[in-house]
């Protein structure tokens, strides 16, 4: 969990440049993916759409990141690092 915080916290600003390629919204959220520990961490970003869920299966393919606007998924997870 406190290494799932770490990057989070580390990416956040990055976050703020993006845009989606899609529809050009700069409304991006971080897609988390696993099983979430202690969401008390969290939840305000939950709320706010800078992160969503993305489910507990974890894959080599898994986007990084997601439009609030029109759902655009795209990414890998290693473009923030």
């Amino acid at each position: 969990m406190w290494l799932f915080l770490l990057e989070w916290k580390l990416s956040k600003g990055v976050l703020e440049n993006m845009t989606c390629p899609q529809c050009s919204s700069s409304n991006v959220a971080e897609i988390f993916w696993g099983f979430p520990g202690n969401m008390d961490e969290i939840k305000e970003d939950l709320r706010n759409g800078r992160i969503i869920l993305g489910g507990c299966v974890v894959t080599d393919h898994d986007p990084k990141l997601e439009c609030n606007v029109c759902h655009h998924r795209w990414g890998d997870r290693e473009d923030l690092s």
